[in-house]
């Protein structure tokens, strides 16, 4: 009776092992995502494989697999007398031209990265918008993450490691 107690006891522990690293490996391969590398003339970042990109005209947009969540990414070439301009001499038209394009958003909060690029968070309902806005030379890049708040945070590692990865290119012409 010993002896059978003592073996059901391994058994157990044995399924229970085996469980728990199919578990494990489940996790794992859930959390293990492959980097891309996305790149044209005017900008490049990189993406994980959470992210479906789709490209079309000067418009590329990534939709999250998981919530839905869509970034969009498109540039402006500006005249070339605004070169020389900083971001910051800009900024309040940029953002009066994208506040009057997105009406019903409420702006939630703004700060400049360590980049220079600017950062606006808006909210609606039950969506959050996040803009990014990049200058470099004559070229505007513009960034817009929109999802439900419920899916918000929960992808927002993925977005940033598309916005910290964001190059962009010089618009001068030689």
């Amino acid at each position: 009776m010993v002896k059978f107690k003592n073996k059901m006891v391994c058994i157990t522990s044995i399924i229970v092992l085996i469980l728990v690293l199919v578990l494990i490996y489940f996790i794992t391969s859930n959390i293990r995502k492959d980097i891309k590398e996305y790149k044209n003339n005017y900008y490049s970042f990189k993406y994980d494989s959470t992210w479906k990109i789709n490209k079309k005209g000067n418009i590329t947009s990534l939709i999250n697999k998981r919530s839905k969540g869509k970034i969009t990414i498109t540039y402006k070439e500006l005249d070339t007398y605004l070169i020389d301009v900083d971001i910051k001499d800009i900024i309040s038209d940029i953002t009066y031209e994208v506040e009057k394009q997105n009406k019903g958003y409420n702006l939630v909060n703004r700060s400049i990265n360590d980049n220079g690029s600017y950062e606006f968070l808006y909210e609606k309902d039950k969506e959050e918008c996040l803009v990014y806005i990049y200058k470099q030379d004559n070229i505007l890049l513009f960034v817009y993450y929109n999802t439900k708040s419920k899916y918000f945070d929960i992808t927002l590692d993925s977005l940033e490691t598309i916005i910290n990865s964001i190059k962009v290119y010089s618009g001068e012409k030689m």
